[in-house]
């Protein structure tokens, strides 16, 4: 059972190099943690429990980090008015 929460880690660190959100990559931790739960507990319904709450408290736990860390682009106010367009009069 640990090989396949080792491919699910696996796909979601590769989903997450294509998407750069960095949201699917609490989804790989989360498969790496439950692999190593998977060497325990046999029960396939505990172990995607287990995946779910740790992909849900991942996610909410780092939610103010990932908003720290993310830039936004500036709003048009915040513009030089040396870019701003020139108009013809």
């Amino acid at each position: 059972m640990w090989q396949i929460w080792l491919i699910t880690a696996g796909f979601f660190f590769i989903l997450e190099i294509v998407t750069t959100t960095f949201l699917v990559f609490w989804f790989s931790v989360a498969a790496l943690i439950t692999m190593v739960f998977s060497f325990f507990i046999s029960s396939k319904l505990i172990l995607f429990s287990i995946f779910v709450v740790l992909s849900a408290a991942l996610l909410f736990a780092t939610k103010p980090f990932v908003k720290k860390m993310t830039v936004k682009a500036p709003s048009k106010s915040l513009l030089c008015p040396l870019q701003q367009p020139l108009c013809c009069h």
